[in-house]
């Protein structure tokens, strides 16, 4: 699903939108992230969260500093607060607090998802 999705922003956009390993990288690329790993990572309960909107709306109550009151706006559509928790899980990724593969070559062929690692 990735690949095909990735094809056709590229399509839509003309950019080469390369995926990115590291969060040091030049110009405009791509990583993959999903809102529940995130969410697991952050350690925030979130079962049923996509049928709720009460869950919601408590999910983005304990991420109001991490995203400035954006989650609250999204409430009401779970797509729109599924991708305002990936642009949070991009930044997590950007700021380096990233789990990086341990074997690269590896994950370059088989894929990674990105999430935060634990506070510690």
């Amino acid at each position: 699903m990735l690949l095909f999705v990735l094809r056709r922003l590229r399509e839509e956009t003309g950019l080469p939108l390369p995926l990115v390993w590291a969060p040091s990288f030049d110009g405009i690329g791509v990583i993959e992230v999903y809102p529940g790993a995130s969410l697991r990572a952050w350690s925030i309960q979130h079962d049923g969260y996509k049928e709720d909107s009460q869950i919601r709306r408590k999910i983005a109550k304990q991420l109001s500093s991490r995203a400035s009151g954006v989650l609250e706006l999204t409430i009401d559509s779970v797509d729109a607060f599924d991708a305002a928790l990936c642009v949070i899980a991009g930044a997590d990724f950007l700021d380096g607090r990233a789990w990086l593969p341990e074997d690269e070559k590896s994950a370059r062929k088989e894929g990674w998802i990105w999430f935060r690692k634990s506070d510690e």
